[in-house]
């Protein structure tokens, strides 16, 4: 039988997933920090282990394709890059969906090509010490742009999200890597949908100048079966130009956590009472229309007025009451020192050991030498100069030199305690 839109969404029980044992979370959560923080290395667009060539530029989003010498064949490499207003802390709690009904409500703002999505396994939330912590394992179909020629494409992947910080800088990671799970088993011969991998995509952000993120998306897929590569490639660039949805879903937040305060229609200024556009100050004609702000409540020309949805309602905001309240956020309040105060202990999510089944964290092994194993907690990587890198047991800091630039990444620690990441030689 082939997959259809009828046929998605599946029912909520056809997944029979056994909760985790504490030494597969534990693995899990290991996986998912190691390649939280191959992410953050890949988005560096200079002197990273990728060899990013500017494509284009649209409208303010740069789009890059890369080469990445230790991705296996039939992988391809992409990567958006733009800035918008915003807060990491803003980024963190739209991108958060660590349930099935939150996951469909993000892929219905960031996937609108999703035909079903599940989240199988909430492996670790966010605790006190690192808010913004999160990893799960998720299941994810997406329709074809062309059914009758392309079939469509499911992912399982592990998703994980860390707070980190770069050069002094504070940034928050979301990656995702494909794994092979007994309870999500390929569905080609069921329903015709291709299981595709991701080698290593994600989204990394890092604060730019005052009261703004610089984004980088990287995809790196491997759709599987005979596809032409320019769908692909042309798929691809789509997810990436899709960033501009995540700067109108943050305005959306900000006029939602406003609506409370914006003021009653009896408390707006009478436009009867106002001769001239409040901000402008040019005077309205004969037939001019009025408009009031919301939010101060003054009376504007059409020129000084931006019309907003928020759901069902549709409201007027003059264009600095937008900038203020809409167009930027109101705080860029580091989560740093919240990190560092909390003080308590670092749960690790425990399910229950109920089923005598053991789902091991099969990543799949999808490079060409070995070298690049997502099962263990070790990794050697090399970019230009840069020599490898390789984790050990006793601290969580990682230090290492590309080019003529000295670079430092530093996690959250977690549970285990800190661990470092050190450069070593040869």
């Amino acid at each position: 039988m082939l997959g259809t839109k009828w046929t998605f969404p599946l029912p909520a029980n056809f997944f029979q997933c056994p909760p985790l044992t504490g030494d597969e979370t534990k693995r899990y959560i290991t996986a998912g920090e190691t390649v939280s923080l191959r992410e953050v290395r890949n988005s560096q667009l200079d002197g990273g282990p990728i060899q990013w060539t500017q494509h284009s530029n649209d409208k303010g989003i740069e789009i890059f394709s890369g080469v990445d010498p230790k991705a296996p064949a039939g992988v391809l490499t992409w990567c958006g890059v733009t800035e918008m207003p915003g807060t990491i802390d803003e980024v963190a709690a739209v991108f958060k969906s660590e349930s099935t009904d939150a996951y469909r409500a993000y892929c219905r703002v960031f996937a609108k090509d999703a035909m079903d999505a599940i989240n199988l396994y909430a492996v670790a939330s966010a605790t006190q010490s690192q808010p913004h912590r999160s990893i799960n394992i998720k299941w994810l179909v997406q329709q074809s742009p062309i059914p009758a020629v392309v079939k469509h494409r499911d992912w399982c992947f592990l998703e994980s999200c860390h707070e980190f910080e770069m050069d002094g800088v504070r940034g928050w990671v979301q990656a995702y890597k494909s794994l092979s799970l007994p309870c999500c088993p390929d569905l080609q011969a069921t329903f015709g949908v291709v299981r595709a991998m991701h080698h290593l995509s994600g989204f990394v952000f890092t604060e730019a100048r005052p009261g703004h993120i610089r984004v980088v998306s990287t995809w790196q897929l491997n759709v599987k079966g005979s596809v032409p590569k320019w769908i692909i490639n042309r798929g691809i660039k789509i997810r990436c130009l899709a960033l501009r949805d995540l700067d109108t879903r943050l305005r959306e937040t900000r006029l939602r956590q406003i609506m409370p305060s914006l003021l009653p229609t009896h408390q707006l200024v009478p436009p009867g009472e106002r001769s001239r556009c409040f901000l402008c100050h040019k005077r309205f004609g004969v037939f001019g229309t009025k408009f009031n702000c919301r939010s101060c409540g003054e009376v504007l020309c059409r020129k000084c007025s931006q019309r907003w949805k928020q759901a069902d309602v549709e409201l007027c905001l003059c264009v600095a009451c937008s900038i203020v309240t809409v167009k930027m956020p109101t705080s860029s309040t580091s989560s740093r020192s919240r990190s560092t105060s909390g003080g308590g202990a670092d749960e690790t999510n425990q399910a229950v050991d109920n089923q005598p089944a053991t789902i091991l964290p099969i990543l799949e092994d999808d490079s060409d030498d070995g070298n690049d194993d997502d099962q263990d907690a070790s990794m050697a990587a090399t970019a230009g100069d840069t020599e490898g890198l390789e984790l050990l047991p006793d601290g969580w800091e990682l230090q290492y030199t590309q080019g003529k630039r000295d670079h430092e990444i530093q996690y959250t620690p977690g549970r285990r305690g800190p661990r470092t990441w050190s450069r070593h030689d040869g």
